[in-house]
């Protein structure tokens, strides 16, 4: 079928790496099948190009949450700074707008890609206070606190560290884990 033979040139243009197949594969993380969208997004993440990291930033602002999530998922692979950006910025937004499964789909990706400088938004998440929605935003939290047990440097661990002593039991115990065992999956 059609969709079959997209789906294995989205894969070998993964393969190949080359910048030319960005923008065909940028279309496909809008196509009808789930296969090609996913192969599509994986390609751009092998490509790692400035042009298929803009091409999966922009798969961010997918109405499509599946097409977001994906794209969130393939940014969080590639170790970029870049990637990091647009997560972040990503994160700001599905929260304003509400978007809990692209919320949760950025945060692992943040833990994920590994960088430092994702340490500010995650505590953010961490400080916030809701009257409504307590437990959308408590399963964000605590994957803020797997998010942050799995990035480097002494930021992240001082977050941990505050929240391993506050108030919220469910918290304190998920940072605990996370900064004895490293693991990624601590909540």
């Amino acid at each position: 079928s059609s969709d079959t033979r997209a789906r294995v040139a989205a894969r070998i243009a993964g393969e190949i790496r080359d910048e030319r197949v960005v923008p065909a594969l940028a279309r496909l993380l809008e196509h009808r099948d789930a296969d090609v969208r996913t192969e599509a997004a994986r390609a751009l993440a092998r490509v790692g190009s400035p042009g298929a990291l803009e091409a999966l930033s922009e798969g961010l602002a997918s109405p499509h949450e599946p097409v977001a999530s994906l794209c969130a998922y393939c940014l969080g692979v590639t170790g970029s700074p870049e990637a990091a950006e647009a997560l972040t910025e990503t994160l700001r937004q599905a929260r304003r707008a509400r978007r809990i499964t692209l919320a949760s789909a950025v945060i692992r990706s943040l833990g994920r890609l590994g960088r430092e400088e994702s340490v500010p938004e995650l505590r953010r998440i961490l400080q916030k206070r809701s009257l409504f929605r307590r437990h959308e935003l408590q399963e964000l939290k605590l994957q803020a606190v797997a998010a942050l047990a799995r990035l480097p440097g002494e930021p992240a661990r001082e977050v941990l560290l505050e929240v391993a002593s506050g108030s919220d039991m469910s918290l304190a115990v998920a940072a605990r884990r996370a900064m004895n065992t490293g693991d990624e999956d601590a909540p």
